[in-house]
């Protein structure tokens, strides 16, 4: 459905600013980017703002590719990764194509890395989810009142279309077994009217 593709994206692009807001946070205050895996998936105490949807324990199986956690692999301003996912290992170097798509993270105006999307769909906690299923409800109704007056309104006008020359046709039908006496009442303002 399209509003829920809509959301999604909505849900993606605010992760992803509360992602880079926190990763820079981090470099503000550490000056570096050591430990910022450690700091991102283990320490809840921290003082930077962090969004615990990004943390997904258990998702990182032995013998299964490695999944980022966050929804996003962060890279250094060379563009070594630091965060890995299932694409990019720790270490690596990100190529030079998925650079140039990667969100830069700033820190007093200068470039100190790069987050980018590991593709994956983050997974909605339980208000948004709600809030989806509240939305969809509601379209359903909109959507079956419309058709309901759509019918209730069909129904009338056919029959008020339909009513006069159904006794037209009566009356012409009695003219033609001889009642020439016939009078039909038309209290219309269209074409039946003037005849």
């Amino acid at each position: 459905m399209l509003t829920e593709q809509e959301f999604s994206r909505l849900v993606s692009e605010r992760a992803q600013s509360r992602f880079i807001t926190e990763v820079a946070a981090y470099y503000e205050v550490f000056g570096s980017w050591d430990g910022v895996e450690a700091f991102l998936s283990a320490d809840p105490k921290r003082e930077v703002p962090f969004d615990p949807r990004f943390l997904n324990p258990g998702s990182n199986i032995p013998g299964q590719p490695f999944q980022s956690p966050f929804g996003f692999v962060l890279a250094d301003e060379t563009g070594r990764v630091l965060v890995p996912s299932a694409i990019y290992r720790k270490g690596q170097v990100v190529l030079t194509g998925d650079l140039s798509q990667a969100f830069p993270v700033e820190v007093n105006g200068q470039v100190v890395g790069y987050a980018l999307s590991t593709g994956e769909p983050l997974e909605l906690d339980v208000r948004e989810l709600r809030y989806m299923q509240r939305t969809n409800l509601a379209l359903l109704y909109a959507a079956l009142g419309a058709t309901a007056i759509a019918l209730l309104l069909g129904l009338y006008l056919a029959r008020s279309l339909t009513r006069p020359l159904g006794e037209l046709t009566e009356a012409i039908h009695r003219m033609s077994e001889g009642q020439l006496d016939q009078h039909v009442a038309i209290n219309t303002q269209d074409e039946l009217d003037s005849w």
